[in-house]
């Protein structure tokens, strides 16, 4: 099974409330940070980002959750949703 990338921001703590999210409905997360060490500061751009990924399986429902909880105002929209 493997794990696609659903979601990319440059805010950890964004990243961590989405993980959260995700866990809570019994889907595995993982964030992949691109961050390179020994550079800090670089935030921006590819350098900066934190890629959230899921089982292909449950790709769909995870997007679906992210599109959910921001409309709620549960997590704020500090990212980017990756489309097929």
């Amino acid at each position: 099974m493997g794990f696609v990338e659903i979601y990319v921001t440059q805010d950890e703590m964004h990243a961590d409330l989405i993980r959260q999210l995700l866990e809570g409905s019994g889907i595995p997360c993982l964030l992949r940070s691109m961050k390179v060490g020994g550079y800090e500061g670089i935030t921006l751009g590819p350098l900066g980002e934190i890629r959230v990924r899921v089982p292909e399986p449950y790709a769909q429902k995870a997007k679906r959750l992210i599109r959910e909880a921001i409309a709620d105002e549960a997590i704020w929209p500090l990212g980017s949703p990756i489309e097929e």
